[in-house]
């Protein structure tokens, strides 16, 4: 009996970290105010969260588009407040719709398996996508005060390059957001990932809009004012003279970031004994930090070697960057990774056997559709911190693989101590 008691009185020393964990977390962090507005948000008020998301990363997206076509002196001041707010009623409009329709096919498909997520992915561009892109160009039409036969003439000289773009963009999205995110987090997922598309639909949608003829005072405001704002010139210094250490170091921090979301889904899921693993942090920022300057040498090369941006040629860079690029930087990943975790060589190796195939799989989901816009729309100094951004989510998704079978064997302890203690 002695023996037994010393055998449990190890165990519980052992996990104790954990145990007390799970005790802070049931009951100290149950009553956070934090914890408390998520659950509200994505529980009782989840159409009110989706409405509101759709709305403001629209507004975001636009933002960001008028910012651009401000540098580029195409607009003669830095906001069209009127414009702004048109994109953001239209977002608005938009939340409900989104958020019907994911509660409604994951109703009719609950089902996660690669058949019944191609059928919602069909569906979703079939069905989903026209319906989007005609309420959004009638909405804006009609907040513009245009005519219905106004309305009718922009949507069929717009809506076949907006929908061609959507099926660049959207099927690699929409298999994760099926696959990976719960029905509740959809349509949030959707409109963070849409606030890249916005630009491009803000973009599509004012091109014509013709804003040549600036007055004498705005061009002089555009050209004097501005050009000597510290942003601008900590921009111009980033993204010029030290463009390798920004892209060096946006690398590291996104890969960061994208583990500490991992981190923390993990820790939420009880597969993790303490909300954040800093050594395993630390190793993910250093692999993307030591990543940076390869991508950043390979962009300027491949900008050099093939200058052009017609589709032809940026359906060899994408195949060059899946075919090469690709396979080069998930073997340094798994390998860089590794080694910072002091395995053998016999297990990178066998680690890499073992996941590069998924990695792989996902690689021609996502980044296909990324580089065509990275490639065909975004100039060679912007590219890498383009990628680095989109990073952000992929690495969630590389952290998960990475460290999957760790979280499960915590998982599996954790579900032992509550089954003994």
């Amino acid at each position: 009996m002695l023996r037994n008691l010393f055998k449990i009185t190890s165990k519980i020393n052992k996990y104790r970290p954990i145990i007390l964990r799970r005790y802070i977390f049931t009951t100290k962090n149950n009553h956070s105010p934090v914890r408390t507005g998520i659950s509200l948000a994505f529980g009782k008020y989840l159409l009110l969260t989706n409405i509101a998301s759709s709305g403001v990363l629209m507004l975001l997206g636009d933002i960001c588009r008028q910012e651009i076509e401000y540098q580029e002196k195409k607009i003669p001041q830095r906001y069209d407040y009127g414009r702004l707010t048109r994109m953001f009623l239209v977002g608005l409009a938009l939340g409900p719709i989104h958020h019907y329709f994911y509660v409604w096919i994951a109703k009719v498909m609950p089902d996660r398996s690669m058949w019944t997520i191609t059928k919602k992915i069909m569906l979703d561009q079939l069905v989903m996508s026209p319906i989007c892109i005609v309420v959004f160009f009638y909405g804006m039409g009609i907040l513009e005060s245009k005519p219905i036969p106004k309305c009718n003439e922009e949507i069929k000289n717009k809506y076949m390059g907006v929908y061609l773009m959507d099926w660049c963009v959207w099927p690699p999205t929409q298999f994760i957001n099926f696959y990976y995110i719960p029905v509740k987090y959809q349509v949030f997922y959707i409109n963070a990932v849409a606030v890249l598309y916005n630009i491009f639909l803000s973009y599509f949608k004012h091109k014509d809009i013709n804003y040549k003829a600036l007055s004498p005072i705005a061009r002089c405001v555009s050209t004097t004012r501005h050009t000597k704002s510290p942003i601008r010139s900590g921009i111009t210094l980033a993204f010029g003279k030290y463009l390798l250490l920004t892209n060096t170091i946006s690398s590291g921090v996104l890969m960061l970031v994208g583990d500490i979301c991992q981190q923390e889904i993990e820790y939420r899921q009880n597969k993790l004994p303490q909300r954040y693993d800093f050594g395993r942090m630390s190793r993910m920022f250093t692999v993307g930090f030591a990543l940076g300057p390869f991508h950043h040498y390979f962009y300027i090369w491949l900008a050099k070697v093939l200058p052009a941006r017609n589709v032809v040629t940026v359906m060899k860079k994408i195949l060059i960057d899946q075919f090469i690029m690709g396979p080069i930087c998930i073997v340094a990943f798994f390998y860089s990774m590794s080694a910072l975790e002091m395995k053998p060589m016999v297990k990178w190796n066998e680690e890499v056997k073992n996941k590069f195939v998924e990695v792989y799989v996902m690689d021609w989901c996502v980044w296909p559709p990324t580089q065509f816009i990275n490639f065909y729309y975004v100039p060679v100094k912007y590219q890498v911190f383009y990628i680095n951004f989109i990073t952000m989510l992929y690495n969630v998704f590389l952290s998960y693989i990475k460290h999957r079978e760790e979280a499960q064997e915590t998982a599996r302890k954790l579900m032992l101590i509550d089954k003994k203690v």
